[in-house]
C-alpha cells in the first residue's frame, strides 16, 4: 500500500506524482499494464464526455471531465517518461513555445527562428520507429515487456478487481442508486455504437443479460426480421402515407438491429466502432477494385453484373 499525503488542495506536481505511482511497481494492476494503444479509446471517450458537459453548461461536470482529459495527456506522457523519451514538462514546454511563436502580434518575436528547428530529424525518425516497435509494450521494474506477457505476469483478476472497484466508487460518487441512473449518465455526445456498448455493459453488470451467445444471436435475427417487415410495410404503403418515423417503422427497427449487433460485439470484447471502421476500409479497397475493373459507368451494369464484379474483387483481394 502506497501512503500518499492527505491535503486540502492538491497541485500539478501532486497530480503527476499520483499518475507516476499508479504505474509504479506497487501501483494499480490495471494502470501499469496500459500502453498508448490500449488506452487510445479512453482519450476519445473522455473528450466526448467533456464536450457533453460543455453542451450542458455544467460547471461541476466540466471541471471533472476536463480533469479526465488532462489525465489522459499525463498518462501518455508518463508512458514516454518511463521510456526516457519525454515527460509532461516537455509537452508543456512544446505547446507554450508554439503559442508564443504563432502569436507574434501578441508577444512580439519571442523566437527569432522557428523553434522547431531544434529538433533533430534523424532522431525523430529513430524515435518514431522505436515507438512502432514498442507500442504494445510497457515498462515494469525497469524492464520492457510485451503487453501480453505483462498481463499474464500481473494476474488479470487483479486488474479486473481494480476496474470493479473503480466502477463501484464512481457510482457512489455520482449518487447512482439504480443502474438506470448510470445509463442515463452515459453522454449522448458519444458515437452511437460506443454509447450502445457502454449501456449494454452497465445492464450486463446488473444481471440483465443473455446467458449465452445463441440467445443473443436469435434476438438479432428477430430484430432483422422486424426490420424486413417494416421495409415491406413501407414499400406497400401509398407514397403520401410513407413515414420512416412511425412506431416499429424503419428508423426504429434499424436502431434495434444495430443495438443487438453491438451486443454481439460486446460478448466477444470487440470494439463496435473499430469493427465498423475495419469494414469501411475493406469496402473501400474492394470498391476500388470494382471501379478499376469496370469498362463502363457502374449505373449501366445490371444487378447480376455488379454482383459478379464485387465477387471478383473479393477473390482478387484474397490473392
Amino acid at each position: 500500500m502506497i501512503k500518499f499525503p492527505e491535503k486540502d488542495f492538491y497541485n500539478w506536481d501532486d497530480f503527476l506524482e499520483v499518475v507516476r505511482l499508479l504505474r509504479s511497481e506497487n501501483g494499480c494492476p490495471w494502470d501499469k499494464i496500459q500502453t498508448h494503444a490500449s488506452i487510445r479509446r479512453n482519450f476519445l471517450e473522455e473528450t466526448y464526455e467533456a464536450l457533453d458537459a460543455i453542451d450542458r453548461d455544467s460547471l461541476e461536470d466540466m471541471r471533472e471531465e476536463l480533469g479526465d482529459v488532462i489525465l489522459q495527456c499525463a498518462f501518455h506522457a508518463q508512458i514516454e517518461r518511463e521510456r526516457n523519451r519525454f515527460a509532461m514538462p516537455d509537452v508543456i514546454d512544446a505547446v507554450t513555445k508554439k503559442l508564443l511563436y504563432r502569436h507574434p502580434h501578441v508577444f512580439g518575436e519571442v523566437f527569432h527562428q522557428d523553434y522547431s528547428q531544434d529538433n533533430n530529424q534523424d532522431n525523430n525518425q529513430e524515435n518514431n520507429q522505436d515507438f512502432q516497435n514498442n507500442i504494445e509494450t510497457a515498462i515494469i521494474n525497469g524492464e520492457k515487456k510485451p503487453i501480453e506477457n505483462i498481463e499474464r505476469d500481473l494476474n488479470p483478476p487483479d486488474a479486473g478487481k481494480a476496474v470493479g472497484t473503480w466502477e463501484a466508487r464512481k457510482r457512489r460518487e455520482k449518487g447512482h442508486n439504480l443502474t438506470a441512473d448510470a445509463i442515463e449518465s452515459v453522454p449522448h455526445t458519444l458515437p452511437a455504437l460506443w454509447r450502445t456498448e457502454k449501456i449494454q455493459k452497465k445492464v450486463a453488470s446488473a444481471g440483465f443479460d443473455w446467458e449465452n451467445i445463441s440467445d443473443a444471436l436469435e434476438k438479432l435475427e428477430e430484430e432483422v426480421g422486424e426490420l424486413r417487415e417494416a421495409v415491406e410495410k413501407f414499400e406497400k404503403s401509398p407514397e403520401n402515407q410513407r413515414d420512416l418515423n412511425i412506431p416499429h417503422g424503419i428508423r426504429e427497427e434499424v436502431g434495434d438491429a444495430l443495438f443487438m449487433a453491438t451486443k454481439i460485439a460486446q460478448f466477444y470484447h470487440v470494439d463496435p466502432e473499430d469493427a465498423l471502421h475495419n469494414t469501411c476500409d475493406k469496402f473501400e479497397r474492394r470498391f476500388r477494385l470494382v471501379e478499376t475493373a469496370a469498362d463502363k459507368p457502374l449505373s449501366d451494369y445490371s444487378q447480376d453484373e455488379l454482383d459478379m464484379l464485387w465477387n471478383n474483387a473479393k477473390k482478387q483481394e484474397k490473392i
